[in-house]
């Protein structure tokens, strides 16, 4: 499960795989995006494309794009179990941490376990 906060949302479509859910959280610019059958390394993988995409502004008809960047917290089953709950309260964590450190990066909901 990954929380991604971005003004572009099909920039994070284009990236997910077929079998992905992908859909706004309350009515912001965050977005969930549920990875079936998806390991920790992959779905950092696939955050992590997501967000350089995310950051590529497109070119408009005048010549000029406007630059965006993204924020995703990440939450992996095999750290925090398949409760969808815990799963979205976690990847949310990890999005605050993003956001916290500096905004337009990935950041897994475990990290911090690592660090202690």
């Amino acid at each position: 499960m990954s929380v991604c906060h971005a003004r572009r949302p099909a920039s994070c479509q284009q990236h997910l795989r077929p079998n992905a859910l992908f859909g706004r959280l309350g009515g912001g610019e965050e977005f969930g995006i549920l990875l079936h059958e998806c390991s920790r390394e992959l779905g950092l993988e696939i955050a992590e494309r997501t967000r350089v995409a995310i950051g590529t502004p497109p070119t408009g008809q005048d010549g000029h794009g406007v630059a965006t960047s993204a924020s995703v917290g990440l939450a992996a089953t095999g750290i925090r179990g398949y409760g969808l709950q815990r799963l979205c309260k976690e990847a949310d964590a990890a999005l605050y941490r993003a956001k916290r450190t500096g905004r337009n990066r990935v950041v897994a909901g475990a990290d911090h376990l690592a660090e202690a």
